[in-house]
């Protein structure tokens, strides 16, 4: 019996169509990437800088493995958006209707960039769903708490305007 459902398991398909087409045929780097790469490379010893640290300590991380910045940002990327679609699915927050979000315009363009949102969408996605169980009484008080915090915090290290969903958290 043929169901509707199997026609969302050729988003994926497509998204990482979208990302390996842009990757080959298009330029993802911008200079805002390039001051990434180069925190990441003097990290730990530090210069003056007003980016925020996360991005490029995720990219350090990454470049452990394969030794190349270029590769560590589209490493990071493709994990992004693996975890974006294996966790909404997995915990069925959604799931179809995020998927297909994950196709419109904005993030289409935004994900094979070598950019700090990359890690934004996924933290802000597993913030809301926090939000969304706790919503439906299905965590605890005290967990929530932790978990939004923790949560926040590396959204404000990854993104310094990620200070407004704190602000919105300490009024919710």
């Amino acid at each position: 019996r043929f169901r509707a459902d199997y026609f969302f398991y050729v988003i994926p398909i497509f998204l990482f169509f979208n990302l390996f087409f842009k990757w080959e045929y298009t330029p993802t780097t911008t200079p805002d990437s390039f001051v990434y790469f180069s925190i990441a490379e003097q990290f730990p010893s530090l210069v003056n800088s007003s980016f925020p640290l996360g991005y490029p300590l995720i990219l350090k991380f990454a470049n452990l493995f394969v030794n190349d910045y270029l590769l560590s940002y589209k490493l990071i990327c493709s994990i992004s958006l693996i975890f974006c679609l294996a966790y909404t699915r997995y915990k069925n927050f959604y799931w179809k209707e995020i998927w297909l979000m994950l196709c419109f315009k904005p993030f289409i363009q935004l994900f094979p960039y070598a950019w700090s949102e990359v890690i934004i969408i996924p933290l802000f996605l597993y913030f809301i769903h926090t939000n969304f169980l706790y919503l439906k009484n299905q965590i605890s008080n005290r967990r929530f708490i932790i978990l939004n915090s923790v949560i926040v915090i590396f959204m404000i290290i990854t993104k310094y305007n990620s200070i407004f969903n704190l602000i919105a958290l300490g009024i919710f």
